[in-house]
């Protein structure tokens, strides 16, 4: 297996890192960034994952603002 180095936000580190530890809540094992990644990858719903994500509405708001400016930024490149 060949290691690779990835930068990921800050944010997203969080994020990895507790769906991490919901893993390893679970498995009673120790959960690498690497493993949860290969968990998300193989189909598993992030929420089974870490249980029920619970927001109050302002960050509901602010999560679905934050994404239409994201979506607004993609852009389809023709070949």
């Amino acid at each position: 297996m060949s290691l690779k180095a990835v930068k990921v936000s800050d944010e997203n580190y969080r994020w990895l890192s507790t769906v991490a530890g919901e893993l390893q809540q679970q498995r009673q094992a120790p959960v690498s960034i690497d493993e949860a990644l290969n968990t998300i990858r193989r189909g598993k719903n992030v929420s089974e994952l870490a249980g029920t994500w619970k927001m109050s509405e302002d960050e509901a708001k602010r999560i679905e603002a934050d994404l239409k400016k994201t979506w607004k930024q993609w852009r389809i490149e023709s070949v």
